[in-house]
């Protein structure tokens, strides 16, 4: 019994090239986005008060990461493309965030200063986001050059032919 996949779903044939990237890839991919964000921050940060260490980097990221396997969990029971920035990349970023900005908060007791906030929207979307859209051009690139090349091969067997 042959089974065909389903609009949408990773093996798709017709969806953009990508974004057919496993639930597990996509979780690593983000799990070393928000390390290499925490990890930057902490060496941004790094002072006689606040020297740098891995607990420190382990410390900033936990909130970010909880944020993220929240918003990754909706998109997977949807069973949304992982490798997509809309709506899978979206749905990971804004809940890491908002959950590690608020937590953030209450472990300061204080709101986060404006710039802290936007340094942490910005610089977490770069890397959430990014890696999907890096893997979508290039998957893109590589594909359209599949094709050119199979064009190539396929006018050059049609001169045979007519020979």
């Amino acid at each position: 019994m042959s089974q065909s996949a389903s609009p949408g779903s990773e093996t798709d044939p017709n969806r953009a090239p990508g974004t057919q990237v496993s639930y597990v890839q996509a979780a690593v991919m983000d799990i070393i986005a928000v390390l290499l964000f925490a990890l930057l921050a902490r060496i941004a940060h790094n002072s006689p008060e606040l020297p740098f260490s891995w607990g420190g980097v382990l410390a900033t990221a936990w909130p970010f990461l909880l944020g993220a396997a929240a918003g990754f969990g909706v998109m997977a029971i949807l069973r949304r493309p992982a490798g997509t920035v809309i709506p899978f990349g979206i749905a990971v970023w804004i809940p890491a965030v908002i959950v590690g900005l608020t937590i953030w908060g209450f472990h300061h007791s204080k709101v986060p200063h404006w710039s802290f906030i936007i340094v942490a929207t910005v610089t977490s979307a770069i890397f959430i986001l990014g890696w999907r859209g890096l893997t979508r051009l290039s998957a893109s690139r590589a594909h359209k050059w599949r094709e050119r090349r199979q064009a190539l091969i396929d006018a050059e067997e049609k001169h045979k032919a007519d020979k």
